[in-house]
This record gives structure tokens, sequence and C-alpha cells, in this order.
């Protein structure tokens, strides 16, 4: 009876480790797909505008879905809004200075790293129940990581790099604490089948993204 029960809650959390993986993989893969699509716009084809207004309008709508999530959970105070908003700002502030420190580097050197700090955010946050404030290391990969492809997009207007740079956020930071906030509303909901549905949202949402924008090309993206 106890092995039973013992095997029984290996196999759930087994299960809800891997779930938490896929969900982590869609996020970084989500990430890569809006830098694809706003990387695209260099490329001044017929249409360009329209789509370009498109990724943003999707970009600014996901946030603002995010962020509205995470403030009716439990978590909004004035002053962590300040804080938040404070961090976004100075991140846009300070991404020129980036893009000439890393303009020496070249763009597969970027994109290899950017690979390696993105596999360190999912390592070291396999459980996407916790919120990223406690998740240091993880929390710092990520938007580091995407600081440094931020910084690629800089021949952009700066509303897309922004919202790029939010975008990023609500999959590194706000989508773990939604998560975590469900969690202990809904005490008696198991931590698989809650993931799992995320999973499920999250999947949907990329296949929207796929299907309005096409898959990013890893190619275009670093070894250019």
């Amino acid at each position: 009876s106890s092995s039973s029960s013992f095997f029984s809650l290996f196999l759930n959390n087994a299960k809800t480790h891997w779930l938490s993986v896929v969900l982590q993989l869609l996020s970084v893969y989500q990430i890569f797909l809006f830098f694809g699509s706003s990387y695209s716009l260099v490329d001044h084809c017929d249409g360009c505008e329209q789509y370009s207004v498109d990724v943003a309008i999707v970009g600014w709508i996901y946030f603002g879905v995010c962020y509205t999530l995470y403030l009716f959970l439990g978590e909004f105070s004035f002053a962590a809004t300040i804080r938040l908003s404070a961090a976004l700002a100075f991140g846009a502030l300070v991404l020129p200075i980036i893009s000439q420190l890393t303009q020496s580097i070249s763009s597969d050197t970027i994109g290899v790293m950017v690979l390696f700090l993105f596999f360190i955010f999912i390592v070291n946050h396999h459980d996407v129940l916790t919120p990223s404030k406690e998740k240091p290391i993880a929390f710092n990969a990520g938007m580091f990581g995407s600081i440094c492809l931020a910084s690629r997009l800089l021949h952009l207007p700066k509303v897309y790099v922004v919202c790029f740079l939010w975008v990023c956020f609500s999959n590194i930071f706000l989508l773990p604490s939604i998560l975590h906030c469900l969690h202990k509303i809904l005490l008696g909901t198991s931590r698989s089948h809650l993931i799992g549905s995320f999973v499920i949202a999250e999947g949907v949402w990329t296949g929207v993204l796929v299907w309005m924008f096409g898959p990013p090309s890893f190619h275009q993206l670093f070894w250019q």
C-alpha cells in the first residue's frame, strides 16, 4: 500500500515536472517567435507597415491580458506597480547602451549565448508554480537573454522594442506568478491539472501566433 502510494506520488511529480518544462519551452518559443516577427520588419516588404502594426498590437494585447490577470489575482500593490513600470522603463532606456556593447559581437555568438541563457532559465525554473521572484537565477538569465535579443532590434521604432521586452517579461515573470496565485486560490486543484490547462492554453495561443506570423527561422535570427 505504501509502495503503491509512493509510486503514484512519484508519477504525479514527474508529470508535473514535464508539464512545467513543456510550458517553459512554449514560453521561450513565443519569445523567439515575437523576435523573429519583429526582426523580419527590416526587409521592407510589401505590406510591411500593416504587418508591423499587427505584431505590435498582438504583443500589447498579450502583455495587457497577462498583467491584468497578475493584478486581479492578488498581486496588486501601488508600490509594486511603480517598481515594475520603473524596471521596464529602465530596460528600454539602457537598450541603446547594450546595443553598443553587443555591436562588435557577431550574431551567431549572440545566438549561442541567448540559447544558453534560456537553457539556464528552463533548468533553474522547471517548477512554473513557483513565482519568478523566488528564482533569481532563472529570472535574470531569461531577462538578460531577452535584452540581448532586443539589442538586435534597435533599428526599429522604440515602440516595437519595448513591446518585445514586455512580451518577454510576460512569459518570464508574469506567467509563473499568475500560476502561483491561481494555485493558492484553487486549493483543491491538482498541480498537474492546473499546469496542464495552461499548457493547452499556451499551445493554442502559440499555434495562433504561428498561423498569424509564421514560425521563427533560427537561421535568419542568428546566422544571417
